[in-house]
């Protein structure tokens, strides 16, 4: 799902989730596989829903 855009646009996605959940919220869930596993799932849903990962918007990230 999220393999089919641009790499550069999935990048930038991950980089405005750090930012919307801080360093900690992120590293929490990378820390615990199936939570980090249950975030990618999300957004990748979010991203097919917006067509695009740079139409996902931070309250989807925060949901996410």
């Amino acid at each position: 799902m999220i393999m089919a855009h641009d790499p550069e646009k999935i990048t930038e996605l991950y980089v405005r989730a750090k930012d919307v959940l801080g360093p900690e919220g992120l590293h929490s869930l990378r820390s615990a596989k199936q939570r980090f596993d249950a975030f990618n799932t999300a957004l990748g849903l979010a991203i097919k829903a917006m067509d695009g990962p740079e139409h996902v918007t931070d309250d989807q990230i925060w949901g996410a």
